[in-house]
Order: structure tokens, then C-alpha cells, then sequence
């Protein structure tokens, strides 16, 4: 069964005070809260909790050493957080706090290497939206809150993006007004000789932060892929982020060169018979200059609201693109409950290689996330240099699926694989989902044959505890 969720309402936190104390008390005795914030909704636990805190990274699907970001309320709050701040970041808190800056800074003893990803540094922000501040203040504590969504997924905006993901494995929802802002805060450390430096780039931008500090620096690790055995030092450096389920190519050029490109695409799609699932993002002013099914996410040049309105296109596109096919008769339902196993048409489906089937099933677990070929090589060997090795396992887990009639449940993008949760039967979606024979079938033992599901079991099993005792 679900963990049970529950809805709290604060749109005004004056008018809605007693919702702002239940999503308090709920934080500050260790569960986790998704609440707005105005850059992207935030799945919040106590900072100081290390077990409220590994729940946020078992709900997400999050990696451990993926580092969170702290929220505070007032500027009072930090020193108790941090054992030293830099001039330019007492320069950036008066211009930029409350707002969506973040800033790393040496952690202090009170915030555990659980939050921090195992660094002895902390990121630490303060919202400006009125309800996650006042949550805040409720709660008693900073709270560790990284996006609410499934990790790799495109950030939500709205609560019910926060529904669609979290709906029962969180505590509680906050419903509120959308987010404002749309993309995440620009994320700074400071060098030795105080320089800001650019971590995430994100709502303030790298010439708003010269102007008050008279430089900026710019992490490589923005520009060119972070390595994988190298600490990320912010949320965003290392592992895939924002990204969508359905397959997304980047123009660069002029609009007009857009449409060309597109309508020109879309006519050979068509000659094909392949057009369909094909949808253009555009600006309002450009729909009617696409021949292809569009999908606009705002007005020419208004930055902000383009912002605000990206990642909830992204998932409409999602919603849009990953509908069952219609054309396949083939069932695939796969058991994750015991061993891990998979049958086509009610036919356990037989393994070309043993990696193959543990592929399946790592991407299975991820539940339609995608991951790339260094976290699998992570995942399946502890070794994420064995690149040529995975790509290997892909093509003979796609051998295995195509010989047993099934052709579309894998989806490749680059160096990303994921499955598609639409296509599959699975006893943990609907475990989640809150079926019953589901809940029944569960025992404790989820993909038994694999060492790395051990976190996702842990959860499930938090989730069960939790519903006998509410019975």
C-alpha cells in the first residue's frame, strides 16, 4: 500500500495557519513535506535528521552523494550552520536573500555529511516565497529540501507535478500557488581569494553577481561533464537533471531557421508515415509558422515567463508522447517482488546474458528515469569506466526483447536508456499506485538477487510499517 498522503492547503500563510503548523509538525518529527519555494516546489525534511533525510533520497530516487540544499528563514540562521563567511557572500545575502541564490559554504558540525552528500561543505539558501518560509519557521529546523520529483525528471512547478511523482511516498503535499520563478537558484562557492563562482547557473545571472562583487568565475564543471569519481559539489554538476522522458533534440539557430528546419523534418516524417508522437516547442508568436503539432511555453523575449513555464512543458510533452501504443498486442509483466523476473505474454522471458536482465531491472527500479551509461557501469559493476561494456549489455537486452516480440519498452536517448513505464505491468508501480493484490503479494523482498535495490526495499518497507500502524 501507499504511504498515506495527505494534502495541506496554504495559499496565504496568515489565512491558512493551521495548515502551516501541520506541515510543521510534520517536518519537525521527521517526515517529509513537498512545499513551494519560489524557484521550483522543494520535497523537504529536517536538516538535521539523518534518517528524514535518507528518506528524501530513497523517495526521489536520488544518488547519496548528490548533495542537498539547505533553506533557512532568516539571515540569523546561518552562522550556526557554516564556520566561515566570505565578505562577497554577506554581500550577495543582502542583495540576493530571500530570493534564489544559493551559497556553499564550510558546513558546521550541527549539519550531518548525510545532507551534505559526504561534504564538508553545505549549500545553504533562503527562499523568498512567504509559505516555504513560514513552513520553515514552523518546522523549528533548516530544512534539506532538493526538488520534489523524481530524481533526473523535470522539476516541478505546480503541486500537482509534486502529486503526479511523490503521491504516496511522501507525508505531505503542500498545495499552493505555482512557482514563480520556474527554473532552479544559480548555485555559487567562493575561492580562496573570495571570488564568486558559478556552480549552477540558474534565476540570477552571472553579470547580476559581478555587479555587486566586481567578479565572477564560472566552474568548469558548468560547461563540460563532471567526471564520476569526482565529488559534486552542488546539486546539478553531476548527475542528469531536468531532463523528460520522450526524446528532446535542440535547434540552434534563428526562428526562422527553426521552422524551416522543423517544417522540413515534419514533411519527411509524413512522406514516412512516422509523423505521429512529433511535436514542436515554440514560442506563442511562432504556431502558426510550424506545420508540425506544436506546444508553446510563452512570448518571444519574455525570459521570465519562459521560465516559469518550461518544465511544465516539458512534462505535458511527457503526458503527450509516452500514452501506451496501441498497436502492440504484447504484455509485459514484470515481478520485482522475490526475484526479479519478466514475462511476455505470461512467458518468463529467457536471458541472453545475466547483466541484461539486472539492466532491466536497474531500469525498472529507476521507475522511467533515465540513466546513463557511467550509472549503469556504476550500478552493474562498481566501475563506471566500463562504458563499452554497458553499451554491450544494452544491445543484447534489446536482442532479448526484440526476439521475444517486444520493441518498444526500451527508450534510447544519446547515452541514456530508461524504460517505458507505460508498456510494462509491474508489481511495484502498482504497489505504489495502492493495489491491493499488490500490497498483499509484497514480503519484504524486492529484487532479492540484487545488492543496490536493498534502498528501494528499505522504503517499501517503511511503507508497509507505516500502513499497519495506521490500521
Amino acid at each position: 500500500m501507499m504511504m498515506k498522503t495527505e494534502l495541506i492547503r496554504i495559499y496565504d500563510p496568515a489565512e491558512d495557519a493551521e495548515g502551516v503548523l501541520r506541515a510543521g509538525d510534520i517536518l519537525a518529527h521527521g517526515g517529509l513535506v513537498a512545499i513551494p519555494t519560489e524557484t521550483v516546489y522543494g520535497l523537504a525534511a529536517n536538516a538535521y535528521d539523518e534518517a528524514a533525510v535518507k528518506a528524501v533520497y530513497a523517495a526521489k530516487g536520488r544518488p547519496s552523494d548528490n548533495p542537498m540544499i539547505v533553506h533557512i528563514a532568516e539571515l540569523s540562521a546561518l552562522p550556526e550552520l557554516v564556520t566561515a563567511i566570505p565578505e562577497n557572500a554577506k554581500i550577495l545575502a543582502e542583495a540576493f536573500w530571500p530570493g534564489p541564490l544559493t551559497m556553499v559554504l564550510p558546513r558546521s558540525s550541527k549539519i550531518p555529511l548525510t545532507t551534505t552528500g559526504g561534504l564538508e561543505t553545505v549549500a545553504i539558501r533562503m527562499p523568498s516565497h512567504p509559505v516555504a518560509r513560514a513552513v520553515i519557521r514552523a518546522a523549528g529546523v533548516p530544512l534539506a529540501a532538493p526538488s520534489a520529483n523524481r530524481s533526473g525528471s523535470p522539476s516541478p512547478t505546480t503541486f500537482r507535478h509534486c502529486v503526479d511523482d511523490l503521491w504516496g511516498l511522501v507525508d505531505a503535499i503542500v498545495e499552493s500557488d505555482d512557482c514563480t520563478v520556474g527554473v532552479e537558484s544559480t548555485v555559487v562557492s567562493f575561492l580562496p581569494d573570495g571570488t564568486p563562482q558559478i556552480l549552477r547557473p540558474g534565476a540570477i545571472t552571472p553579470e547580476e553577481i559581478q555587479r555587486r562583487c566586481g567578479c565572477v568565475s564560472v566552474a568548469e564543471a558548468v560547461l563540460h561533464m563532471l567526471p564520476q569519481d569526482a565529488a559534486a559539489p552542488s546539486p546539478g554538476m553531476k548527475y542528469k537533471h531536468y531532463a523528460p522522458a520522450a526524446t528532446l533534440t535542440l535547434l540552434c539557430g534563428s526562428r526562422e531557421d527553426y521552422a524551416a528546419r522543423v517544417n522540413e523534418y515534419y514533411e519527411t516524417l509524413q512522406r514516412a508515415g512516422e509523423e505521429d508522437g512529433f511535436y514542436a516547442m515554440c514560442f506563442d508568436e511562432d504556431v502558426s509558422l510550424l506545420e508540425a503539432p506544436t506546444i508553446s511555453y510563452g512570448v518571444a523575449y519574455n525570459y521570465p515567463s519562459q521560465a516559469q513555464n518550461l518544465f511544465d512543458v516539458l512534462r505535458q510533452l511527457d503526458q503527450i508522447l509516452t500514452k501506451p501504443s496501441k498497436k502492440s498486442g504484447v504484455v509485459v509483466r514484470v515481478q520485482t517482488f522475490g526475484e526479479f523476473e519478466v514475462f511476455v505474454n505470461n512467458k518468463p522471458l529467457v536471458w541472453e546474458r545475466k547483466k541484461a536482465r539486472e539492466l532491466m531491472a536497474y531500469l525498472v527500479d529507476k521507475r522511467g528515469a533515465s540513466a546513463t551509461t557511467a550509472e549503469i557501469a556504476l550500478a552493474l559493476w562498481d566501475d563506471d569506466s566500463k562504458i563499452r561494456s554497458v553499451q554491450t549489455i544494452i544491445s543484447s537486452l534489446r536482442k532479448t526483447l526484440r526476439k521475444a516480440g517486444v520493441t518498444d519498452v526500451l527508450v534510447k536517448s544519446r547515452n541514456r536508456t530508461a524504460v517505458d513505464v507505460s508498456k510494462i505491468c509491474c508489481d511495484l508501480y502498482e504497489f505504489i499506485d495502492g493495489n491491493v493484490a499488490a500490497v498483499n503479494a509484497y514480503r519484504g523482498e524486492y529484487m532479492s538477487n540484487y545488492s543496490w535495490a536493498e534502498f528501494t526495499n528499505g522504503h517499501l518497507y517503511h511503507q508497509t510499517f507505516h500502513r499497519f500502524e495506521d490500521s
